[in-house]
């Protein structure tokens, strides 16, 4: 039978078809141990896409009428996926014990489907060597930023998922009708767009062969379509489709202008000559997806197992001959090159921005190693890789001391829980007597002490007693003491929350006004500080005056 007329899972006897669930649920195994042994608190973009599941779930759950407009409205600036997704696991976290476990989860079944997808996507594209796509699977699993993200309620694992779907989409579309084509095409890209709105800079490349197997179909359906299967994929796809282009229409503005205010902020980086920015996000693509020695170690093993076939003359139509094979590592090198100039091009050097990346490079090795058709080379890198696994992992669970030559996201889990059994006990007091519409402003910025933190807990509150009170800042990277009172004063701020004046941390971008305020409201008489003991330094003031009307 020819390899592009095979079905999903048949380049192996039945049994094997299990293989790529099996592994990949074996390989996400330590990233759940450390899910589980975690206690610490959510900071900043996890505990804000944290909230939003919490509320949209709650609306769900108790107010189903206003469910649809607060999935319209969620972010505003930035897309819901992660949020829409995380919902339904919060019931589940509910039923555990521990809501940030449960959001945590949806994480790991993102991860669990990109690993299950790069197989196929190896399977497709080099069908008659199992060891490659062993490998790609077990290269993703060990790169150091999709095991730190694996730790994270964020944006990338979706969008990693969605990626990871359209290059095996661009694989096994020669093969497919136009119609189930249509249908993985719409939900993939759905997704994507669900997840981040920069993901066309990463779906780009295999979308182009996509829509070239699309043009080449001969006909909408085949007989060996499976018509129930298609009919719930479409119907799926349209759904998922308009409920994407619903937000965006509904959110185009907040959108467009945070995707310009991100790419150009030198918050989390800076300006400097193209050259000088591409050797950094070169450094960045190797330090996140391997240690230096794997990294060295893939290259003698592909670069000598070539070498051998170019000196033996081996013939190049001895290895297969699948046409999209030159196209689809074409598409690899494109996504890569692509992604790296525009981040060049830009001041943002978030390297979790990468993780999309990772099909593209663990496809392009993948691509070199089966050219040397040799097992023994393939087997010789998954046993690389498997030793990368283990390192990685080693690191995340504290066995090992952190090593600054990998993904800076990648750290330990948190064994104390007392910085979030104090937080916890801010979210009771601030909810004691009405909650409703009662504002707190929280008076610094960090991991673990933050506005994002509070209102994440709080939202959980709001699940067991059905009212919470809602946490703010002073104001996103606030730098005007007065502009920041003017703002605690619209809101008729109740509470502040802060840390004594001798643990503030010195002044930077995002705590420049923490100081002043903090001495505003100790010498304020209209502020009454709680009697509220804490061996980490936090500090409540309760307003006991109405506040002037603002001006």
């Amino acid at each position: 039978m020819a390899p592009d007329s095979r079905e999903p899972g048949a380049y192996a006897p039945s049994l094997l078809r299990g293989l790529p669930w099996i592994l990949a649920a074996l390989l996400m195994v330590p990233s759940l141990v450390w899910i589980y042994r975690d206690a610490g608190v959510w900071s900043f973009d996890p505990a804000w896409y944290g909230e939003t599941s919490v509320e949209l779930w709650y609306a769900l759950a108790h107010n189903t009428g206003e469910w649809p407009e607060a999935m319209l409205s969620a972010f505003h600036t930035k897309a819901p996926g992660v949020a829409w997704l995380g919902q339904f696991f919060v019931p589940i976290g509910q039923s555990i014990g521990s809501i940030e476990v449960g959001l945590l989860l949806s994480v790991i079944l993102c991860h669990l489907a990109t690993l299950v997808l790069t197989w196929r996507f190896l399977r497709e594209w080099i069908p008659d060597q199992l060891w490659v796509a062993v490998f790609a699977t077990v290269a993703t699993a060990s790169a150091p930023l999709f095991v730190a993200l694996s730790h994270y309620f964020l944006t990338e694992a979706l969008q990693l998922t969605a990626t990871t779907w359209l290059f095996w989409l661009a694989a096994a579309a020669p093969r497919m009708s136009r119609a189930r084509q249509t249908a993985h095409l719409v939900l993939a890209l759905s997704v994507a767009m669900l997840a981040k709105a920069s993901s066309p800079l990463y779906f780009l490349p295999p979308l182009l062969l996509v829509l070239h197997s699309w043009i080449q179909a001969r006909g909408w359906a085949s007989a060996e379509d499976r018509r129930a299967r298609l009919a719930a994929l479409l119907v799926l796809g349209a759904m998922v489709l308009g409920a994407a282009l619903a937000w965006y229409v509904a959110n185009l503005k907040e959108v467009s202008a945070f995707v310009r205010a991100a790419a150009l902020s030198e918050t989390y980086g800076h300006a400097g000559p193209l050259q000088a920015k591409l050797l950094y996000w070169l450094r960045a693509l190797r330090s996140n997806f391997f240690y230096p020695w794997a990294a060295a170690g893939l290259a003698v093993v592909i670069s000598s197992g070539l070498g051998m076939r170019f000196a033996t003359r081996a013939r190049p139509g001895q290895a297969t001959s699948l046409k999209y094979r030159p196209a689809l590592a074409a598409a690899c090198l494109l996504q890569i090159v692509m992604v790296l100039l525009a981040f060049s091009l830009n001041v943002n050097e978030d390297n979790r921005y990468l993780l999309p990346v990772l099909p593209g490079v663990v496809g392009l090795f993948g691509w070199g190693l089966a050219n040397t058709r040799s097992r023994v080379l393939a087997i010789a890198a998954v046993s690389l890789m498997a030793v990368q696994l283990a390192r990685v992992h080693a690191q995340a669970l504290g066995m090992t001391e952190r090593d600054p030559r990998i993904a800076y996201w990648l750290w330990p889990y948190q064994s104390s829980s007392a910085q979030s059994a104090e937080l916890r006990r801010i979210i009771r007091l601030a909810n004691e007597g009405d909650a409703a519409d009662r504002y707190a402003i929280v008076g610094v910025d960090l991991s673990w002490l933050n506005a994002n933190s509070l209102a994440f807990l709080a939202a959980q509150e709001k699940l067991r007693a059905h009212e919470r009170s809602y946490f703010t800042s002073l104001g996103y990277m606030a730098a005007d003491a007065d502009a920041a009172w003017s703002r605690m004063q619209s809101l008729r701020t109740e509470y502040f929350v802060t840390l004594v004046a001798e643990r503030l941390p010195p002044p930077d971008a995002f705590n420049q006004v923490s100081g002043p305020i903090l001495e505003r409201v100790a010498g304020d008489p209209c502020f009454e500080s709680e009697d509220f003991a804490s061996n980490l330094g936090i500090v409540v003031y309760h307003r006991i005056c109405e506040w002037a009307p603002a001006q």
